[in-house]
């Protein structure tokens, strides 16, 4: 093609004379959007951006350029091609009998892969050339460009529907278990008794639909526990008081829970119990008072609810119905998110 094209331009130009003055001038610069020859060169420069092409129409040679990136020079029959990179500004031309253009500004936007034609002019004559016949020629090149992709495109399709009306393989149905969460939880607890008595603890646990828990909690003071004399009341048993009192608390449980609701569910525990009060003598003994001293079984119920990651429950516990309190408790959830895949058969 670039030979039919040089052809085409010797034959329009070939009647134009040269006549060197001291002048050059650019009597049009334009854009061909039709025109290929950038994008067919492929030219690149040091950014590895494709460069753009002016074509500069003039019969003379010896021309130099400077003023701007330029990554290539090629001298044809009739016109100089220059190679630049995109975004330049201008251009300065230079030729030992014509002169200097000197910073030239291009009149558009020089862009990545687009020809430019400028039409240059010596000695103040405008080099007359028919760019008519060549823009029929790349018309020419490009409609074969489209015909031939048109074809491609339609094989494509072709393809695409032999893919589509080939025989589909039956599949295996697959069921899947609807999303579940599962609530494990970790919690410091707290309870009283009016007794009175205040013990610390801790409970952890895992619930779904059902669940289970397990909680231990301690008075955190052991001396009570000691005592190996035991009195009915204060002072009742004879023996000489200082007028300080102790007491223990220890507590293990585990349970069961069951979800009534979204965010609650209900909880029953059973478990062995101890809680002591002991008063101390003046020789450093510890008495016991059993009216106030219980130990055995303890029965637990309560409500434990799940916040997002905040896990709060509260509950009554009771050693043997004798000894009752108030426990809550605070904790984090940590959500387990469950799936289950199976094939039908």
């Amino acid at each position: 093609m670039k030979q039919k094209l040089i052809a085409l331009v010797v034959l329009l130009i070939c009647g134009v004379s040269a006549a060197k003055a001291q002048k050059i001038s650019v009597e049009a610069f334009n854009r061909i959007d039709r025109d290929m020859g950038a994008r067919v060169a492929k030219v690149r420069d040091i950014n590895s951006d494709l460069c753009a092409l002016i074509k500069i129409e003039t019969i003379e040679t010896g021309f130099e350029f400077s003023g701007c990136i330029i990554e290539k020079t090629e001298q044809k029959t009739g016109e100089i091609w220059v190679f630049v990179s995109p975004g330049v500004k201008f251009l300065t031309i230079k030729h030992k009998d014509f002169g200097v253009l000197r910073n030239y500004n291009f009149p558009q936007s020089i862009e990545s892969g687009v020809v430019y034609q400028m039409k240059l002019s010596t000695e103040g004559k405008e080099v007359k050339i028919d760019t008519s016949t060549i823009n029929k020629a790349v018309d020419s090149k490009i409609d074969a460009k489209m015909e031939e992709m048109n074809k491609k495109l339609a094989e494509l399709e072709q393809l695409k529907q032999d893919i589509q009306n080939q025989p589909k393989q039956e599949e295996t149905p697959v069921y899947v278990k609807p999303l579940s969460d599962r609530d494990k939880f970790v919690m410091l607890t707290a309870a009283y008794s009016t007794s009175p008595q205040l013990s610390l603890g801790l409970s952890f646990g895992m619930l779904k639909t059902w669940g289970w828990y397990v909680s231990v909690a301690s008075g955190l003071e052991f001396d009570a526990l000691k005592a190996q004399r035991e009195d009915d009341a204060a002072g009742t048993a004879g023996y000489y008081y200082d007028g300080n009192n102790t007491s223990a608390r220890l507590s293990a449980h585990a349970g069961v829970m069951y979800r009534v609701a979204k965010p609650m569910a209900i909880k029953l525990g059973l478990g062995y119990g101890i809680r002591n009060l002991a008063f101390s003598t003046f020789d450093g003994d510890y008495v016991m008072i059993n009216s106030a001293s219980h130990k055995g079984l303890e029965c637990s119920a309560g409500v434990h609810l799940s916040l997002g990651r905040m896990a709060l429950a509260v509950d009554l516990l009771t050693i043997g119905f004798k000894y009752s309190e108030i426990k809550v408790g605070i904790g984090y959830n940590f959500k387990i998110r469950e799936y289950e895949d199976k094939k039908g058969e």
